[in-house]
């Protein structure tokens, strides 16, 4: 995002008062979230189902601490066997850079030893445009959410939908068989 601010309004990114904007960030948004924040409805229940039948991965352009820290509010952390953050980035999204990062770790789980993981068998799951765009760079299908973006948005996923809610999952799972 500070990147993103720089370029749009045509200045040169000072890497130090990047830096320090991006810890500015990082610390009003930890005071932020600090209550927690609400699960989005159907949420919960679609991360506890899915990670009964399958691996699941964050790829996010927060902070590591972030997540594990609402992960633990929501009592979701042990649903997830990945994590890739903005700490293991140089790139954000669009960039498919944390998706790939993802991939290569749900590759090292031992159910994929034998076989391994390909990137069209996974599905990702945004709510942004550049998320979008970064899953499908990675070769992942993507569901995308407009909860947060109007529909129009979001257009260019391979699935649109309101919120987790209105999910077809049948749907979905015979876009892998």
């Amino acid at each position: 995002i500070v990147e993103h601010l720089y370029r749009s309004h045509g200045q040169a990114i000072d890497p130090h008062r990047a830096s320090q904007l991006v810890e500015e960030k990082a610390r009003v948004y930890e005071q932020i979230i600090k209550g927690g924040l609400p699960a989005m409805p159907g949420a919960l229940d679609f991360v506890r189902q899915a990670s009964q039948n399958y691996p699941l991965a964050i790829a996010s352009g927060s902070l590591r601490r972030e997540i594990e820290y609402l992960l633990g509010k929501l009592q979701l952390r042990e649903n997830f066997q990945v994590l890739a953050t903005a700490d293991d980035c140089a790139r954000s999204k669009p960039d498919p850079e944390v998706y790939s990062k993802a991939l290569a770790r749900l590759a090292d789980l031992p159910e994929f030893h034998a076989v391994p993981l390909q990137p069209a068998e996974c599905l990702a799951v945004e709510d942004a445009p550049g998320g979008v765009e970064a899953a499908h760079a990675a070769g992942i299908k993507c569901l995308a959410l407009a909860h947060s973006r109007p529909l129009e948005e979001l257009h260019h996923a391979d699935w649109l939908f309101r919120g987790f809610d209105e999910l077809d999952m049948e749907e979905i799972a015979r876009a892998f068989m």
